[in-house]
């Protein structure tokens, strides 16, 4: 059996839990959890035990991506022959009401290699209908992502290209190459990709830490420029030696997850690169009064955060525009408690199985 790699899992840290809401209420429900106000609707988009495309079941689990505004879905998906046996992931985008696989295990992969059968998700896909994902490659290296490459599906062309490829592709303003890619990819509407990719550093690593990791951008020239990377000065004279998971909007801004130097390593906070200039702001960070109350303790990256055109959407309020509404069902991933009350808060709409 091809081993399982998910993002999002439950962690508890002393009496601090952050329990990520998964996409996944987009396609199975929670019945603790609705989306207020009323008038969404639920599409169903695929269900575990049916084919998918490329004629093997879905099995275990589905990781949802970004969704654009025409209704273009992407995501990964656990697959396996028989319902019983799982033999990895592949990478789906549901296009003009038809799915397409984008990746499957043990297929060739553009660029050279094979796909291992797992997928860093979420991938990312814009309005015009041109996907990102994350994609490991054979073999596996000794941790997540290591020789895993990052590719670009092109909707006009109907065909999947790699973009970052580990081991080849040269880490800007270095002269070291890309180790692999990892968890959360996004695409904007001008095709720029948005992606954590594996590096090597001299930077002394938080935690477990084995490998740095670093956000980048590439363009549809092929251009990349570094967002942050470990070693990099963040606000209020600190350094990061950790940096990962992002999301960019239109204007080029990226939000990202981040860890500096000198601080308890309990996951992210929360930072903001503005173009045209790329300053990086501090928007969320742990020990700093949450709106409303509490403390921040830690966040799992940017990407449930996601941008709209003009700004961060911070703390629990989703954006708005039109299909970013469905963050409301799709991507807002946090239930925090507080350190100090262990208070439950849902995102601002959200309400409870008693109507609270």
């Amino acid at each position: 059996m091809k081993p399982q790699h998910h993002m999002f899992a439950a962690k508890s840290t002393n009496s601090t839990l952050v329990l990520p809401l998964l996409a996944l209420i987009g396609f199975i429900g929670v019945s603790s959890v609705k989306s207020q106000p009323d008038g969404y609707t639920y599409t169903k988009i695929a269900a575990l035990g049916e084919t998918a495309a490329g004629g093997i079941q879905y099995f275990f689990d589905f990781e949802p991506g970004q969704i654009n505004n025409r209704g273009d879905v992407i995501y990964v998906a656990d697959l396996s022959p028989n319902g019983v046996d799982g033999i990895g992931e592949g990478v789906f985008l549901l296009s003009h009401g038809q799915i397409l696989a984008l990746s499957l295990p043990e297929q060739s992969a553009p660029g050279g290699g094979t796909f291992a059968g797992a997928a860093y998700s979420p991938a990312g896909v814009n309005d015009g209908g041109d996907g990102a994902a994350a994609i490991q490659l054979e073999p596996f290296g000794n941790s997540s992502g290591e020789n895993a490459g990052l590719y670009r599906y092109s909707a006009n062309k109907n065909s999947l290209s790699a973009v970052v490829l580990p081991n080849d592709t040269k880490v800007p303003g270095t002269e070291s190459k890309f180790q692999g890619i990892l968890f959360g990819t996004s695409i904007n509407n001008r095709g720029d990709i948005c992606f954590t990719g594996l590096i090597n550093t001299n930077v002394p690593l938080p935690g477990t830490e084995v490998i740095g990791k670093g956000v980048f951008v590439i363009d549809k020239k092929g251009n990349i420029r570094k967002v942050a990377m470990p070693g990099d000065l963040a606000p209020f004279g600190k350094v990061f030696d950790f940096v990962e998971v992002a999301w960019i909007n239109d204007l080029g801004d990226v939000g990202f997850g981040a860890h500096v130097q000198g601080e308890e390593f309990l996951q992210d906070n929360v930072y903001l690169s503005k173009a045209p200039s790329f300053q990086i702001i501090s928007i969320a960070h742990q020990g700093e009064p949450a709106p409303g109350g509490g403390m921040f303790r830690h966040a799992m990256g940017a990407d449930p955060q996601q941008l709209s055109s003009s700004s961060l959407c911070r703390g629990f309020n989703p954006c708005t525009g039109p299909a970013r509404q469905l963050t409301r069902a799709l991507s807002l991933q946090w239930l925090l408690y507080s350190s100090s009350g262990a208070s439950q808060r849902y995102p601002s709409g959200w309400k409870d199985e008693n109507g609270k």
